[in-house]
C-alpha cells in the first residue's frame, strides 16, 4: 500500500498548490518539501529526492515566464 500512500500525498500537494492564490517561489518549496517528504517515507533515496528537488527548482524560473502563462500548468509539467 506504499504506493497509494505515495500517490495520495502527491495529490495532496498539488491540491494544496492548486489552493494557493498566487503562485511563487514559497509556494513552489513547500510543494516541493511535501513531495520529497512523501518520496522519503516510500524509501527512495534521500540523495535522489534532493537532486529532483534541486532539477525542478532550476528548470522552474517565474523570471522568464511570459504575462499569461499559466504557472500552475508549468509546476505539473516539470
Amino acid at each position: 500500500m506504499v504506493l497509494g500512500d505515495l500517490g495520495a500525498a502527491i495529490a495532496r500537494a498539488l491540491r494544496n498548490m492548486n489552493s494557493a492564490m498566487v503562485i511563487n517561489g514559497e509556494v513552489v518549496d513547500s510543494l516541493l518539501k511535501e513531495i520529497g517528504n512523501a518520496l522519503v517515507a516510500s524509501d527512495v533515496n534521500v540523495m535522489l529526492v534532493a537532486n529532483m528537488r534541486k532539477s525542478i527548482k532550476a528548470t522552474i524560473n517565474f523570471d522568464d515566464l511570459a504575462a499569461g502563462v499559466n504557472k500552475r500548468r508549468v509546476i505539473e509539467k516539470v
